[in-house]
């Protein structure tokens, strides 16, 4: 069943652009990595002890469809800002055309069938990425000096963060 998926994305993302089932995986791994990252956002706006409306919302468009990554997804422990923001620019950058990275995968659950509803769920997030992945388009240099800048933005107080934007 999974290579079947495998092979439907394939020929789905070959409508807009080449693709392998290597082009496949680095794109759903992005995917879950932006996931794992909006995840720790807000896991971590809950424990600061943020009020009801203050808590973070996640801004992907797809972080509600992959909640069912939640209980498979262990966070990654880093000892400073700047080193999580160089491992973060480095993992992007070797999934530009051309670099090979080898991601790990999450540990194998043991084997169950699944029922009718985890079945359509799947295939309407299939094909949910499907179309989403045919739009996509790889990150580039520019992209990525974009998100680090963002992310360092919204650290600083807000006085601060208008004068750095204007």
């Amino acid at each position: 069943m999974k290579n079947e998926a495998y092979e439907t994305l394939v020929k789905k993302l070959r409508e807009k652009e080449s693709a392998t089932r290597d082009t496949v995986t680095k794109k759903i791994n992005n995917m879950r990595s932006s996931f794992r990252k909006e995840m720790k956002k807000v896991e971590n706006s809950k424990k600061s002890g943020a009020a009801t409306d203050d808590v973070y919302r996640p801004s992907l468009w797809y972080y509600d469809q992959l909640l069912f990554l939640r209980d498979q997804e262990t966070p990654r422990t880093s000892s400073s800002d700047i080193e999580e923001d160089v491992i973060e620019m480095d993992c992007k950058s070797t999934s530009q055309p051309g670099a090979s990275r080898p991601l790990p995968l999450p540990p194998a659950k043991q084997s169950r069938q699944p029922g009718p509803s985890v079945s359509n769920k799947a295939d309407e997030v299939l094909g949910i990425i499907g179309d989403k992945l045919l739009g996509a388009r790889d990150e580039d240099e520019y992209d990525l000096f974009g998100k680090l800048i963002a992310r360092k933005l919204r650290k600083v107080d807000d006085e601060q963060r208008k004068f750095a934007q204007k």
